[in-house]
């Protein structure tokens, strides 16, 4: 009953964003277990449950995962309460079908946006589109769903929010973020044709432009910026603390690579954005996160950047080695 009008539907869907900001999220979730585990990072903090995606040998009882696991369904959970409600047909002139499907492709691409996470990270997952309302065991102990039934479900959220939001600010979903996302599903699920249109689309919308400062293309205000999560001086993250060593007021959870150091180049203008080896000799440290006093940096979820890299790998894997090498140009 809480959502009864405009006001508070609006307000509902901004609670959607909302815990996607999850501190647990915001590091383990969205950035550091998916940088230790796919090896671009190295645990250099004091966590052990942290460590075990360090050294690759993450254990059941690992809370962190459990933590991550349960935070992706408490978006997830939210967003289906938001969704049940605006399909419930609340009476408010404010709530037109089209403000209504405007807010359910909000909601709805979030849904995907976890999904995908989950389903990268995990494979078969519990696919849940109704709102969880009790705690009981039926409720709760929910069986795994199909890696490809989740995708296909994915992809569904991510057409209709297509097909029912407009363009905006990056700090929310447009058609295009949707679009932007289609690109990325599709390509996962070895839809090569479709996930180049999708990525084709975006970069050919006019939309958007690469920066030509590698730097620039992590500033809120960047040409490049798809969709990312927004944080405030009221609202903030700790991901530079956990980036930044006790010298920059931080604590060095996680550390880049060796491997990830040794890959760039000498004249690779990405270096010094991407990974600080200056500011405290002997101590690499990731550059992209700055600040530590009130944690406003955002974070990326899709780039323009991403969009020339599928278009490239969707035209290879479809044996259009031209426009491939076109696009990775």
């Amino acid at each position: 009953t809480a959502i009864n009008n405009f006001a508070s539907a609006r307000a509902a869907v901004f609670g959607c964003y909302s815990e996607m900001q999850d501190p647990t999220l915001a590091f383990d979730g969205w950035l550091s277990n998916n940088q230790m585990f796919s090896d671009e990072a190295i645990h250099t903090g004091t966590f052990p449950t942290r460590l075990e995606f360090g050294s690759l040998a993450v254990f059941p009882a690992n809370t962190t995962m459990a933590a991550v696991f349960s935070d992706f369904y408490d978006v997830i959970n939210e967003c289906n309460n938001v969704i049940a409600a605006l399909e419930s047909g609340i009476e408010d002139p404010g709530l037109t079908d089209a403000v209504v499907n405007g807010f359910l492709g909000e909601v709805r691409f979030i849904r995907a946006y976890c999904y995908w996470y989950l389903t990268n990270n995990w494979g078969d997952v519990p696919l849940i589109t109704e709102p969880t309302r009790e705690v009981t065991n039926e409720a709760l102990q929910v069986p795994n769903t199909s890696r490809s039934a989740v995708l296909d479900q994915i992809v569904s959220d991510l057409t209709f929010a297509e097909a029912n939001l407009g363009s905006g600010s990056a700090v929310r979903v447009t058609s295009l973020a949707a679009s932007a996302m289609l690109a990325r599903a599709y390509l996962t699920a070895g839809d090569y044709t479709n996930a180049l249109a999708k990525a084709e689309l975006v970069i050919n919308s006019g939309s958007y432009t690469l920066e030509a400062n590698y730097a620039d293309a992590f500033a809120t205000s960047s040409a490049e910026a798809i969709f990312y999560l927004n944080f405030t001086t009221v609202d903030g993250n700790s991901n530079a603390f956990f980036y930044f060593p006790a010298d920059k007021g931080g604590r060095l959870s996680i550390s880049p690579s060796p491997a990830l150091i040794a890959s760039f180049t000498a004249d690779d203008t990405r270096f010094d954005a991407t990974i600080d080896t200056a500011s405290v000799p002997g101590t690499p440290h990731c550059a992209k996160y700055q600040d530590v006093a009130a944690g406003t940096d955002p974070i990326y979820f899709i780039r323009l950047s991403e969009m020339y890299l599928i278009a490239a790998e969707a035209a290879a894997d479809g044996g259009d080695f031209a426009t491939a090498d076109g696009y990775i140009n």
